[in-house]
């Protein structure tokens, strides 16, 4: 349902983990959906911080894909998307990037 600013924001999904503070997961208007950072937090609130980085980017790329879903939206659609990795030579390029247009760094 959008605010009085026309903007939608979506908070709540069993894929993912409750958002933290007062973060929405999505916000959408005009046609955009613009999706918070994603962490490696399973949706029933387990955070993996000892887990490998491979499961670590796992699960945080299947909570954008939920987040995405949640927005009406999905991952073959994004035109942008920023992942921040620790190393912008050395970070994995995600498996789902279309045509090369994700940014890491």
């Amino acid at each position: 349902m959008a605010g009085e600013n026309g903007i939608d924001l979506r908070h709540a999904s069993p894929n993912l983990p409750a958002p933290g503070g007062h973060y929405s997961h999505t916000a959408m208007g005009q046609g955009l959906v613009f999706v918070s950072g994603q962490l490696p937090i399973r949706p029933d609130g387990t955070r993996l911080v000892d887990a490998s980085f491979e499961d670590q980017a796992r699960q945080a790329l299947a909570n954008l894909a939920a987040a995405l879903e949640l927005a009406g939206s999905g991952v073959p659609r994004p035109s942008t998307a920023s992942m921040p990795t620790g190393s912008a030579r050395t970070g994995p390029r995600a498996p789902w990037c279309p045509r090369g247009r994700c940014i890491s760094g």
